[in-house]
């Protein structure tokens, strides 16, 4: 099993702290999810058997003003995990992003995020224990991706995946403007 979790966020403006800053975002949260996944998903394949958790984000569901480089990275492993998802299917493999919203760990704080996380319902906050075991559940069950928590913040949070971005846009600006 692999299990991509590692992640850096920037929660200003597009730029605001440098380009080297926004271009390490793209290296962890982009790049080495693929390039793990390109060494080890051919073996797994060749094995018939395997797993890979990719730890994506609600907020790839949507454009995070504010967050724009972030977003977008989440988005790119979301899509890239529900893609390979399909290409193995029936392979014994499975690839399963995990699309979590506020997490209370040390990564909002070293991230500046405790902002954003301030503005949303309590109850759309989840344990990292309960992300890993929805995860694990998830994976084990085949599933493409997951929003972990239960019911109460699947349809919360989830269902932004559904709100067409025009609409959304103004709606997070606020959220991640300070």
């Amino acid at each position: 099993m692999l299990v991509n979790s590692a992640g850096l966020g920037i929660y200003t403006k597009f730029g605001a702290n440098g380009r080297d800053e926004e271009l390490q975002v793209l290296r962890v949260d982009v790049e080495a999810v693929a390039d793990l996944m390109l060494r080890y998903l051919p073996g797994m394949v060749e094995r018939g058997r395997g797993a890979i958790i990719n730890m994506s984000s609600v907020s790839g569901f949507q454009p995070a003003p504010y967050g724009a480089g972030y977003a977008a990275a989440k988005a790119y492993v979301l899509w890239l995990s529900e893609a390979v998802h399909a290409e193995v299917a029936g392979n014994g493999v499975t690839v399963t992003a995990v699309c979590p919203g506020p997490v209370p760990t040390e990564f909002q704080a070293t991230n500046d995020a405790v902002h954003v996380i301030d503005r949303l319902p309590t109850f759309t906050q989840v344990s990292a224990e309960r992300v890993v075991a929805d995860a694990l559940k998830a994976a084990d069950r085949g599933r493409a991706s997951v929003v972990p928590g239960g019911p109460r913040v699947q349809l919360t949070l989830g269902s932004s995946r559904f709100i067409p971005a025009p609409l959304a846009r103004p709606i997070v600006t606020r959220m991640m403007k300070r």
